[in-house]
């Protein structure tokens, strides 16, 4: 009886915490949205979504993911705990970037060439707001509490702030030069933005939203990566193809790091260890020591790396490849490429998360 028993506590936690007991899964976007499963490197299932799908988002807590359909003009919403398509909302014109908010109650939709946000409610799955932002919105990010999201705008070249309770514009941040990139200091206080064609960054107080600071980096950055702590930024710069080291507290450049031809972005492992580039046209990584700001490996990968994402563990990373349809897989310990897995379509995003909810 007490064995019985035993089991049956068992199952009861499988069923409250499974997301806890199985392995990472890696949602890519292709023509569709196809899943890996990390522990077997195979797509185990494709999920139907609207057309060119180009950026993805979990809800924090997995239950549902969120794809940006740029040629429809819809978001696709899929059930993370069974993989199947929940609803498809309309938003504004050519989505191009999505993100939900801390608590999950709502998410953000950058439409590019309408200039505005669509803001749907999770709980509906229902746009509640459309927001005008600049013109040729890109990237946005939330701050930590989530009272704010901030929505960088290319050809105005301006941030767009704003209040995530009234949905309503609270300030502009005027930066110049391209706007592209940005992301927030861990604790919500700062923000920092990639000038593409300035060739800076920016660095945005956000509790009287105004620039702080202004650091020269490379040409043409593209994106900003904070360090776990946030004491560093890493900037990726595709024309000068290298990645700019600043320290935030003192906003200094602490380091410029030669890596391949174009690199597009960088991911920090969880420790802060390494962080790994894609290099777009140099059709590789390159794996910086962060603590030497050195160069320790280059692996050569397919057409068009875009994006990393690691399992949790970190054992592995996993990498779009644009051109060639696939996703490399690299042991993160020997730094060999150990599987290829094909996708189909150009690969713009990949997330992971746990097939039955986060």
């Amino acid at each position: 009886m007490k064995v019985f028993k035993f089991a049956i506590c068992l199952l009861l936690l499988a069923a409250t915490f499974g997301s806890l007991l199985l392995a990472d899964h890696a949602y890519v976007l292709g023509n569709r949205v196809s899943v890996i499963d990390t522990a077997t490197d195979r797509v185990v299932t494709t999920i139907g979504a609207g057309n060119a799908p180009q950026a993805l988002a979990p809800t924090p807590d997995g239950s549902k993911l969120y794809v940006a359909n740029y040629a429809s003009d819809n978001v696709t919403v899929i059930d993370g705990r069974t993989d199947t398509v929940l609803a498809t909302v309309p938003v504004g014109s050519t989505p191009t970037g999505i993100l939900a908010t801390p608590d999950g109650g709502k998410v953000y939709v950058i439409n590019r060439m309408s200039n505005d946000v669509s803001v749907i409610e999770t709980a509906t799955d229902q746009v509640v707001a459309t927001v005008s932002v600049g013109t040729l919105p890109s990237y946005a990010a939330f701050t930590a509490d989530g009272t704010k999201v901030y929505v960088t705008s290319y050809v105005s070249g301006d941030v767009a702030v704003i209040d995530t309770a009234l949905d309503q514009v609270i300030a502009t941040v005027p930066v110049g030069g391209g706007p592209l990139g940005i992301t927030m200091s861990p604790d919500g206080t700062r923000a920092y933005v990639a000038q593409d064609t300035a060739g800076q960054m920016s660095v945005i107080d956000t509790e009287f939203d105004a620039i702080v600071a202004t650091v020269q980096v490379g040409s043409l950055p593209k994106k900003v990566t904070l360090s776990s702590d946030g004491a560093r930024a890493y900037v990726a710069n595709l024309g000068s193809h290298n990645v700019s080291v600043v320290e935030t507290a003192t906003n200094r450049l602490l380091a410029t790091v030669a890596v391949g031809l174009n690199p597009y972005s960088v991911t920090l492992t969880s420790d802060g260890s390494k962080a790994y580039v894609t290099n777009y046209t140099g059709n590789s990584i390159s794996v910086i020591e962060t603590a030497t700001h050195r160069v320790i490996a280059t692996v050569a990968v397919g057409r068009g790396p875009l994006h990393v994402a690691l399992t949790s563990d970190g054992a592995k990373a996993y990498v779009t490849n644009e051109f060639t349809e696939n996703v490399s897989v690299i042991e993160t310990a020997t730094g060999r490429v150990s599987a290829l897995v094909p996708i189909g379509g150009y690969l713009r995003a990949i997330v992971m998360a746990d097939s039955q909810g986060a």
